[in-house]
């Protein structure tokens, strides 16, 4: 047989059965991947809205969830934010008080930010300058917070701050709109 046609087999069957390898194990780990995610979720739930009971719904495609107290009232609203980051997709967990105007807080969910620089959006220090803010339009500030609805730049992450703050303020909006929807 010729060399070439050898080394097209060869590789013929490496690659089908890496692939197919590689299927295996990620159908087989998919429930346990998925069940941690939902208990990460249900963690930065607490963390964000400490409420008795928590029910998702879907509204224009996105997770939302209701948080109720143990009377069954509503205490808060959440929703997982999705966008572009400077290393890659970056997903959190946003929450506003029961009437939609002041956000409770964020909570990083998923990042690939470069470790060191870009990951410290995931720190207290960054997140939680975002507790307290009126449910509006963000923006990010290099250096000393003079207004408001302003949120301090991460330095030498500027691009991950802004990554941050830009997914706050889209899903914010549609957070606002479902709970103008279920009062």
């Amino acid at each position: 047989m010729n060399y070439r046609v050898k080394m097209v087999l060869t590789l013929l069957v490496v690659g089908a059965f890496s692939g197919g390898s590689l299927s295996f194990v990620y159908n087989k780990m998919l429930p346990k991947i998925e069940a941690n995610l939902k208990k990460e979720i249900e963690n930065s739930l607490l963390l964000l809205v400490p409420a008795a009971s928590y029910q998702e719904r879907s509204f224009q495609g996105k997770r939302v969830f209701i948080c109720r107290g143990k009377g069954g009232e509503v205490v808060g609203y959440a929703i997982i934010g999705k966008g572009g980051g400077f290393q890659g997709e970056i997903s959190l967990l946003i929450a506003l008080d029961k009437e939609g105007e002041k956000i409770l807080g964020i909570d990083i969910l998923e990042s690939q930010e470069t470790p060191g620089l870009g990951a410290k959006i995931d720190e207290p220090s960054f997140k939680g300058q975002f507790k307290g803010k009126e449910a509006e339009k963000l923006d990010v500030v290099k250096g000393k917070i003079e207004r408001e609805n302003e949120v301090e730049a991460i330095t030498g992450a500027t691009i991950s701050s802004r990554a941050v703050v830009s997914i706050v303020n889209n899903y914010v909006k549609i957070l606002k709109e479902f709970v103008e929807k279920n009062k």
